[in-house]
């Protein structure tokens, strides 16, 4: 067997690995779900993931925003990140969007 293909071959392995212990947590259905830890240094915050005006768009009625609109837990807001400083008590939300005031509010608790 030649370097080049051990090499492979174990690229193989490890990725496939390290993608199967990835996938043994399940990841949290909604953001809240989360667990908080008090933090000292500042730190980022997801206020929200989907494109342009959120999920569902406005007056969609595709089958790709039906789930959203039929159950609101699966909505999501505009992609906005919030930045906190706890040692200032200090906090920044960068694009802001329309979905602003539901945001600040999640970046407030």
């Amino acid at each position: 067997m030649t370097l080049l293909r051990y090499k492979k071959q174990m690229v193989a392995l490890i990725s496939s690995y390290l993608l199967f212990f990835a996938c043994q947590s399940p990841a949290p259905t909604h953001p809240t779900d989360q667990i908080k830890v008090p933090a000292q240094n500042p730190y980022l915050v997801v206020l929200g993931v989907a494109q342009d005006a959120g999920y569902p768009q406005a007056n969609c009625q595709k089958s790709c925003c039906a789930p959203a609109w039929e159950h609101p837990a699966n909505r999501r807001f505009v992609s906005c990140l919030g930045l906190v400083d706890p040692a200032s008590g200090q906090r920044w939300i960068f694009d802001a969007t329309p979905d602003f005031p539901d945001q600040l509010h999640l970046l407030d608790t």
